[in-house]
């Protein structure tokens, strides 16, 4: 089997889990791949895992729009030149493509990027490109693809599908000439339905994203003497994290106490911060910073309840499949969250964990405070969200459906739920 080229516009991220994930379960099984990041990495720390990769990484260097163009078309035949110019400057040049706010130069740069990529591929015996986010990274992959003459796939998550400043036309665009257009959950394909062409629709296929079900089975639950509520993400609106907040006050007014334990980083921590100390609740929570795996099994084997009120930002964006509760389920705790994009598909429409509607504070407080007082429910719901866990989010089974698209196989337009 030919490499798989992945490109990414950062790599690595602590908060892309699902990424590094992925690409482990396709090196076991046996997947060449080589990974060609748009950007270097500025995260402090990394996941463990990240020392079992054993694809190279490549950062791409790709110098002016000008200077690629004129190395693409120094290499070609005369007679291909004219037609790479113009796929070149297709997704430069082409404004009903271009993403909102996007700058001219800033597209050149993509080009140039594509351009750069085209030529590692070929140095590397490349042949398929995968993206994920149908956003840079999906363009510089679909302009590479088509300069190289090898098929790309795209795998579209939430912020690439949902936000008020996604171009439609260029979704469908990067659908329809992709040879797959993933994405991680049937909410997710219900949506496109709506908004992509039939021919852009046509190459949608669903895969939920998959874990690490051994190390997360593994985690040994020894909950903490006192009742603990954990929530983990990034420190952003749509993870609804100012909502658990609310609701730990109304549990404080009904006279229970559970400590709270906040995992991640991000642009909302200094106002979940004053928040907290505004519904006096400063000494029941605590905000631990963004972890590495290895944390954040140690924070689920004390962990009580998970909880994660996901809902909808300003600007459109949500979750679709959020990582950290499949985590918790196939961990063994019981899981807390809203009927918002995928969470119902995860949570198996309220069978494997609790379910309340986005922005309602008083109803997550009753699901907290019934699970918080009911250890058999409790312990019902951690096993129901175990075997869903194990039945659904297996890395290798996402690993061996993305394999299926990147050897050529046939790709039906949707997944069945």
């Amino acid at each position: 089997m030919s490499r798989v080229g992945y490109v990414l516009k950062k790599f690595p991220r602590l908060s892309e889990t699902f990424i590094l994930t992925e690409l482990l379960a396709l090196e076991e099984r046996g997947v060449p791949l080589v990974i060609y990041s748009l950007r270097t990495p500025d995260d402090p720390r990394f996941h463990p895992e990240l020392a079992k990769l054993r694809a190279e990484v490549r950062y791409v260097q790709a110098g002016s729009f000008a200077d690629a163009l004129a190395r693409l078309t120094r290499r070609a035949l005369p007679e291909q030149r004219h037609a790479m110019v113009a796929r070149a400057l297709t997704f430069a040049a082409d404004p009903a493509l271009a993403p909102e706010g996007q700058t001219p130069a800033a597209l050149l740069d993509e080009a140039a990027a594509a351009i750069r990529i085209a030529e590692l591929a070929e140095r590397d015996g490349v042949g398929h490109l995968h993206a994920h986010f149908a956003t840079v990274a999906a363009r510089v992959a679909a302009l590479a693809g088509a300069l190289r003459g090898i098929p790309y796939s795209v795998t579209g998550h939430a912020k690439d599908l949902y936000r008020e400043t996604v171009n439609p036309r260029l979704l469908d665009r990067l659908a329809r000439d992709a040879a797959a257009f993933v994405t991680v959950c049937d909410a997710n394909v219900d949506h496109l339905r709506r908004t992509l062409s039939p021919a852009g629709f046509a190459r949608v296929r669903r895969i939920w994203n998959g874990i690490d079900l051994a190390a997360f089975g593994a985690v040994e639950r020894r909950p903490a003497s006192a009742p603990t509520v954990l929530a983990i993400g990034r420190l952003v609106k749509k993870k609804g994290l100012h909502v658990l907040l609310d609701a730990l006050a109304l549990l404080a007014a009904r006279g229970r106490a559970p400590q709270l334990r906040i995992v991640g980083d991000g642009e909302e921590r200094a106002a979940l911060e004053q928040q907290a100390r505004t519904l006096h609740l400063a000494d029941r929570v605590a905000f631990v910073g963004a972890q590495p795996s290895d944390g954040v099994r140690r924070e689920l084997a004390t962990a009580t309840l998970f909880a994660l009120p996901c809902v909808t930002d300003d600007d459109g964006n949500q979750d679709a499949l959020p990582t950290v509760l499949l985590e918790a389920m196939a961990a063994g705790v019981a899981c807390v969250s809203t009927t918002l994009g995928g969470v119902p598909e995860i949570l198996d429409h309220g069978r494997a964990g609790r379910l309340v509607a986005q922005e309602d504070a008083a109803g997550l407080a009753d699901a907290l405070d019934a699970l918080l007082a009911d250890g058999a429910a409790r312990e019902q719901l951690a096993a129901a969200g175990r075997e869903r866990a194990q039945r659904c989010f297996d890395r290798r089974q996402a690993a061996a459906e993305l394999a299926a698209i990147y050897a050529g196989q046939p790709v039906a337009a949707e997944a069945s739920a």
